[in-house]
């Protein structure tokens, strides 16, 4: 005989997050391939494909280029009309609890840098340097 659940609470926690329908299937579909699909694609293929160059760690600090203007983006607009798209970004909550998370964002965000620059150097499956259809082969003769 199979238990039943008798708080709805239980079984909600229980619940495969995809089989959830809290929110619209856009929204929730558009969320997923969003927060797991891309990053883990991204991930998948820098660790298996050798065809990439390789990334300087002195260029890091680019990676935080176009967060930092989207938290500055972010902030002046929750400070303004009062929408922000993660609550930890609240100005209701004081300037000072919203600079801490950004600055972990931030450093988060470096650290994944340094990480993706580490893989850009890891190479686990050769691509071969055939060339393409229509191209000339290289100096080697390949």
């Amino acid at each position: 005989m199979r238990p039943r659940c008798t708080s709805r609470r239980r079984a909600w926690s229980t619940t495969p997050c995809w089989c959830r329908s809290d929110r619209p299937w856009g929204e929730s579909w558009s969320n997923d391939v969003l927060h797991r699909w891309i990053p883990l694609y991204v991930v998948l293929d820098w660790l298996l494909f050798s065809d990439r160059s390789r990334l300087a760690f002195r260029d890091v600090w680019w990676f935080l280029v176009y967060p930092a203007v989207w938290l500055v983006v972010v902030v002046v607009r929750g400070a303004t009309d009062g929408w922000v798209p993660y609550p930890f970004l609240d100005p209701e909550s004081g300037y000072g609890v919203v600079a801490l998370y950004c600055l972990g964002v931030a450093v988060f965000i470096g650290l994944m840098g340094l990480i993706v620059v580490a893989l850009s150097r890891l190479r686990l499956i050769p691509v071969s340097e055939r060339p393409a259809v229509g191209r000339a082969p290289g100096p080697r003769g390949r």
